[in-house]
């Protein structure tokens, strides 16, 4: 009984066990199972919920192959035409989100990559935050929804070529190794580049008629895009190789504030209707803008750029707004010349450096101003069209060329500012405008022969420290007043011959040529060089002529004595209305007689009383006085005609005594001995003398004698103070 009751349990525990078993099996099995049913097929096979086209596409992309269904299908439809677009091309979005973000495919794609090339893909694309290991094509398509790939990493190349994106297009916050490659495509709405690190950035051909805004993206080679299109372009990045913009047309603003070019920005044949809108630009190694057939802007903002290298403007650049470089900084040159360049409203180049060559020639400029900035080479504009030039406080290190330049409607403004070298104006065209260079130095040389000008030429308050040159040229009005010439001012030379002046039957309020307080070392002149009203009050120069005339008839000494009075008598006192300058007379006269030409120098000193005699500010007696010096001393030059006149005295009283009988009843046969002691005041020949009373009309006349004698002998001191306070 005991055995068969173990047997009983034994086998009860078997069913038991044997039951439980089945029952797991049976549960947990059968959910095991449809795990296993729901698992994804392999990857060779694909999604069974892919359709037919993404089912090739993804075998040949297992292949390293191109899904390519232009070749598929043997024809390549427009990206833009929807038309020639079949269901037969389409892939969907959710295929290429599962291939590059399912490792379960990603995986398995080779290091060819994935090249999808004419498929029509309807929907949004939504790549966000994807990260490829293999170059990613999406080219020649048809993209309806947008597309993003906002904070994708990819090791590799990213190509978007050659297709239509109907909706925005998103590559912002990319962290790329290589390259993007979005030319060739069109654009219909926004593409945005912003926070992305690449290597090149390709976008040729392209045409983006949203806005394309690339900001504070970093490119660590080239940024490149020839033959596009741009509604407008927002670049504000910074690329570690060049920016090459080549044949692109940019229909509204072309920004590029702030953004850092490392290699050098290339601007070829460019159409920017808008502004171009490029202050505070840093390209240390330079920028070219070309026009090969040309480069047309609405208007340029380079303020607050600096470059190691040139700013260029080569060939046929035409900007119909105005042109602005302030607070800018080139260590370079700036280089705006050529017959090709045309800049059609202000060109501002104000506190901005330029370590180098400033060129403007041969250009056509309407306004141009140059404030308050340090050019440390040349500025060089010869040969160039301006409407007007400004330059204001401005230091230039070396020379200012501006030779053969016209200025067809407004002033040249050359005012406050320090000129290194020489300033070179010859054979520039004023026309009927005004010339100023107020208040400016420079320490080399003021050229300005052969040119014309019939405004005023205002040199005020300068400081020269070479010579002015004026032969050869045709003036209407020039004031030098209060300027300092360390050399020479030439009138005329022997290249280019003496200047003219423009005929005027207007009586002049001012002088035509004003040299008031003017000083130079050497005065170079020629007789015809002088128009008929001049200022030459307190004009200083030490040499008048020089060796150039020699051989001449321009010397000096072939001139007649009468010409230097003719010259003097041009200047009057125009401030005050008096037409006599006693110091320019004086000058003269002290310059040629320490030069040897005492003749012509007496005649000027006769001259200066003359105008004084006759001046209506000298008194009446003053005018007699003069008179007499005039008559009997000519003013100290002929003292020979007051020894004369004594002498006539002399015999005059001798005569007398004889034919009135008076000699011979002082016992003097002749009487000369008491005429003399008579006239001559302070000489005593006999104190005899002192006591003889002559009688009758003798008598009066020796107190004639005597009277006669005190005047001359005035006259003979007035004459002697006058020469030497005169000289």
């Amino acid at each position: 009984m005991g055995h068969t009751a173990s047997r009983k349990k034994q086998i009860f525990f078997v069913a038991f066990y044997l039951a439980l078993a089945i029952f797991i099996l049976l549960n947990f099995g059968s959910q095991s199972y449809g795990q296993t049913d729901k698992a994804p097929p392999p990857p060779a096979s694909g999604n069974k919920h892919w359709n037919a086209n993404e089912h090739w596409a993804w075998h040949r992309i297992l292949k390293g192959e191109k899904a390519d269904f232009n070749q598929k299908f043997n024809e390549a439809p427009d990206p833009e035409n929807r038309c020639e677009w079949s269901d037969q091309r389409r892939i969907r979005p959710a295929f290429l989100e599962e291939i590059l973000t399912d490792r379960t495919y990603s995986e398995k794609i080779t290091s060819a990559g994935v090249m999808i090339i004419g498929a029509w893909i309807r929907e949004p694309l939504d790549l966000s935050s994807v990260n490829l290991s293999f170059p990613l094509w999406i080219d020649k398509s048809r993209v309806e929804g947008a597309i993003s790939f906002e904070g994708a990493v990819l090791k590799r190349l990213l190509s978007l070529d050659g297709n239509c994106f109907l909706n925005t297009v998103n590559l912002n916050q990319i962290k790329s190794s290589d390259s993007l490659v979005l030319k060739r495509s069109v654009y219909e709405q926004d593409l945005t580049i912003r926070g992305t690190t690449a290597w090149h950035c390709r976008l040729s051909k392209a045409r983006v008629k949203g806005s394309c805004t690339i900001e504070d993206s970093l490119f660590s080679g080239n940024f490149i895009s020839e033959d596009s299109f741009f509604s407008s372009l927002e670049l504000r990045a910074v690329v570690d190789g060049e920016l090459h913009l080549y044949n692109a047309v940019i229909d509204g603003d072309f920004d590029l504030i702030g953004s850092t070019i490392k290699n050098g920005i290339f601007f070829d044949d460019i159409k920017v209707s808008g502004k171009a809108l490029w202050s505070s630009l840093n390209a240390p190694n330079g920028m070219a803008v070309i026009g090969g057939s040309q480069t047309r802007m609405n208007s340029i903002n380079l303020s607050g750029a600096s470059t190691q290298r040139d700013i260029s403007f080569f060939g046929n650049v035409a900007v119909d707004g105005d042109v602005k470089i302030n607070g800018a900084r080139v260590d370079g040159g700036i280089t705006m010349g050529g017959a090709g360049i045309d800049f059609k409203q202000r060109l501002e180049i104000s506190f901005t450096t330029v370590k180098e060559t400033l060129n403007l020639s041969g250009s056509t400029f309407r306004q141009v101003r140059i404030i308050g900035s340090n050019i440390s080479g040349l500025i060089y504009g010869s040969d160039a069209n301006f409407d007007s030039l400004n330059i204001t406080d401005t230091n230039v290190g070396t020379s200012l060329y501006l030779a053969d330049a016209v200025f067809s409607k407004g002033p040249l403004t050359i005012l406050r500012s320090e000129i290194g070298r020489h300033l070179y104006l010859a054979g520039i065209d004023m026309k009927s405008n005004d010339v100023s260079m107020h208040s400016t130095k420079t320490n080399g040389h003021v050229i300005m022969s052969n040119i014309k000008c019939l405004g005023a030429i205002d040199m005020r308050f300068m400081d020269i420290g070479g010579y002015v040159k004026l032969s050869g040229s045709h003036l209407k009005q020039l004031d030098l007043s209060n300027t300092t010439i360390d050399n020479a001012l030439f009138l005329w030379d022997k290249d280019n011959g003496f200047i003219t002046w423009e005929p005027s039957s207007e009586k002049n309020k001012f002088p035509i040529l004003n040299l008031r307080n003017t000083t130079a070392r050497l005065l170079q002149d020629h007789p015809k060089a002088w128009p008929r009203s001049i200022d030459l009050l307190n004009f200083g120069y030490r040499f008048f002529g020089s060796s150039e005339a020699i051989g001449s008839k321009n010397t000096i000494s072939n001139r007649p004595e009468r010409w230097f009075v003719e010259w003097l008598e041009k200047s009057g006192d125009y401030e005050n209305a008096e037409p006599y300058h006693k110091q320019a007379y004086l000058h003269l006269y002290k310059i040629l007689k320490g030069m040897g030409y005492n003749k012509i120098a007496k005649e000027i000193f006769i001259a200066h009383n003359d105008r004084k005699k006759d001046s209506p500010c000298t008194k009446p007696g003053q005018k007699i006085w003069l008179w007499c010096l005039d008559f009997f001393t000519s003013y100290g030059q002929e003292m020979w005609r007051l020894s004369v006149a004594v002498f006539i005295l002399i015999l005059s009283g001798a005569a007398v005594l004889k034919i009135s009988g008076e000699g011979r009843r002082h016992r003097m046969p002749y009487g000369i001995s008491l005429s003399i002691d008579r006239t001559i005041p302070l000489i005593s020949l006999d104190k005899a003398y002192d006591d003889i009373k002559l009688q009758g009309i003798t008598r009066y006349w020796f107190y004639f004698l005597q009277v006669a004698g005190y005047f001359f002998a005035t006259l003979l001191v007035a004459s002697v103070i006058n020469i030497f306070s005169n000289a």
